[in-house]
């Protein structure tokens, strides 16, 4: 009985888990977009600042975004700037 009790503890722990790491990305992909949308002509390095992130991951959720068709970008990396989609 015990060993139905810690396997059930678990699992539990583990479902925790993934649902705090699923709402830590939730929470960088949304207020990336908040970012962005307060201020179009953002940069990566600006945005993993903010977002208390590294570059590598901010250019990943970036990248996500895109891919999805939620932000755009307009013009170079360089003097270009970020359009969120239906904005």
């Amino acid at each position: 009985m015990l060993h139905e009790i810690l396997s059930t503890l678990q699992k539990r722990q583990g479902k925790l888990l993934s649902e705090d790491i699923y709402d830590t990305v939730n929470d960088t992909v949304n207020d990336t977009v908040s970012l962005i949308k307060a201020n179009p002509k953002i940069t990566i390095d600006e945005l993993a600042v903010k977002l208390q992130k590294s570059r590598r991951t901010i250019t990943r959720v970036i990248k996500k975004l895109q891919e999805e068709g939620i932000i755009s970008r307009i013009g170079s990396d360089k003097a270009g700037h970020w359009q969120v989609e239906g904005e």
